[in-house]
């Protein structure tokens, strides 16, 4: 019943069905700064006997595919193993990485962290370093994941 329901499109429908905290802040959080995805290609409107069939969309996207360097880059993010290899490699590529490449970093460092007491230590002590004045590679990809999306 809810598998062709556009979350951004019928978020009220879905508070008025679940009256829950989490869906009306999802429906706030929808109505005031997510744009509709533009609809690049979409069939026509069938009909068989008395049922409408809805029409398929084909494409939701804005942008163009990512290149081969983008993807192999991801690859090479979610390879890596421990909070220190995903920091060194953010360090040497932020010039150049794109969002994608810093949420997948930022992804990967949370499931490290999330499975691995002594590398949720190492983020700690990553952290601390802009107590101590140094340079914070980790708070750097937070802020660059910040300005792209706000």
């Amino acid at each position: 019943m809810f598998v062709s329901l556009h979350p951004l499109r019928h978020g009220h429908y879905l508070t008025q069905v679940f009256p829950s905290l989490a869906f009306k802040e999802f429906r706030n959080l929808s109505q005031t700064s997510w744009s509709s995805p533009k609809i690049l290609k979409q069939s026509k409107p069938r009909t068989i006997g008395s049922y409408f069939l809805k029409p398929s969309v084909v494409h939701f996207s804005r942008r163009p595919r990512p290149s081969e360097d983008d993807i192999k880059v991801n690859k090479v993010i979610l390879s890596l193993k421990t909070v220190k290899e995903q920091l060194d490699l953010f360090d040497s590529i932020k010039n150049s990485a794109n969002i994608v490449n810093r949420v997948t970093a930022l992804y990967s460092i949370a499931k490290i962290t999330g499975r691995d007491g002594n590398q949720r230590r190492v983020l700690e002590q990553e952290k601390g370093k802009s107590r101590q004045g140094s340079n914070n590679v980790y708070l750097e990809l937070l802020d660059s994941i910040s300005k792209d999306i706000g």
